[in-house]
């Protein structure tokens, strides 16, 4: 995992305000939401935006797990690139957490794919390596 920030996790109670606040100060994309310590959840920039904007929703009222995507499937740490553009195209996600022996170690965003392949064209076979890591 390379050139990428930590990940950022708030609790599912906390307003979609406090989130576009993180995301500014710690300048990533996504945010692991979690419950009770566990996450449940992800929230990403183009979520807020669209809640905000787009559903016209209180930022300083509505709850981050009101927005969440609560769907989540997890990519294996050592999956090729391949495999992560293949799920991530038959999810519809933009970002999918990313796990090692079970304990989530980061998100994948298609960002980081394509900055990726720009950066080393190296085989889709080979496994991701910028991946926004846990903290």
């Amino acid at each position: 995992m390379i050139g990428a920030a930590d990940l950022v996790m708030l609790d599912s109670h906390l307003s979609i305000a406090m989130a576009c606040c993180k995301l500014f100060n710690h300048k990533v994309r996504s945010i692991a939401i979690t419950k009770d310590g566990a996450i449940i959840g992800l929230v990403s920039d183009r979520d807020l935006v669209c809640s905000i904007i787009v559903a016209g929703l209180d930022p300083g009222v509505t709850r981050l797990f009101d927005i969440a995507s609560k769907f989540l499937h997890t990519l294996a740490w050592n999956a090729p690139a391949s495999e992560a553009l293949e799920m991530m195209q038959a999810c519809g996600y933009h970002h999918m957490l990313v796990e090692r022996n079970g304990v989530v170690i980061g998100v994948l965003s298609l960002h980081d794919l394509v900055y990726e392949v720009r950066r080393s064209p190296a085989p889709a076979s080979e496994p991701a390596r910028s991946v926004s890591r846990a903290g």
